[in-house]
């Protein structure tokens, strides 16, 4: 028994040397952080000035590019509704919309409601009428220059010169 307590022990301290050994290697290659130079510090407190001492020129031109970025995102497109006996009204609208329901909510006397799920707003009512399948047989469909929509309200790109219908269409 003493013999292999004596084997343990000696394995043991084998085992501490390999990892004491390995913490010295360790230390000696890691990567060393180095102080910056004279000339760095001092180039880094040159950047920092300069960045201080933008001119009301320099904020000029940034605004001037955020309007001409704003500028590319309006649009001018028309809405169309048309009601249950035929009767279409037209609304011309300048916007930067990104998806037709704000550009609906930016037509000046347009007027919808619905209800929301989780696949956008469902449009029941336009500008006063009514058109609920399971009530009415009819339901309110959405054109893209005059091709059925793919998209709800929510989720149709809105894109410059184009035409947005809004049909109350009876089922037969």
């Amino acid at each position: 028994m003493e013999k292999k307590t004596r084997n343990l022990l000696i394995g043991l301290g084998a085992f501490v040397a390999l990892i004491v050994i390995a913490l010295i290697v360790f230390n000696m290659y890691k990567p060393q952080s180095q102080p910056a130079t004279a000339a760095e510090t001092e180039i880094a407190a040159e950047e920092t000035a300069t960045a201080d001492e933008q001119t009301a020129e320099d904020v000029a031109d940034d605004e001037q590019a955020d309007d001409d970025q704003n500028a590319d995102d309006i649009k001018n497109i028309v809405i169309e509704v048309k009601d249950s006996e035929g009767n279409v009204t037209s609304y011309e609208v300048t916007t930067d919309a990104e998806f037709l329901r704000q550009a609906m909510d930016e037509a000046e006397g347009l007027t919808y409601d619905g209800s929301d799920s989780e696949y956008g707003m469902m449009v029941e009512v336009v500008n006063g009428e009514q058109a609920i399948y399971s009530e009415d047989n009819a339901y309110w469909a959405f054109y893209v220059n005059g091709e059925y929509g793919n998209y709800g309200i929510d989720s149709q790109p809105v894109t410059d010169g184009d035409t947005y219908s809004i049909v109350y269409e009876a089922a037969n």
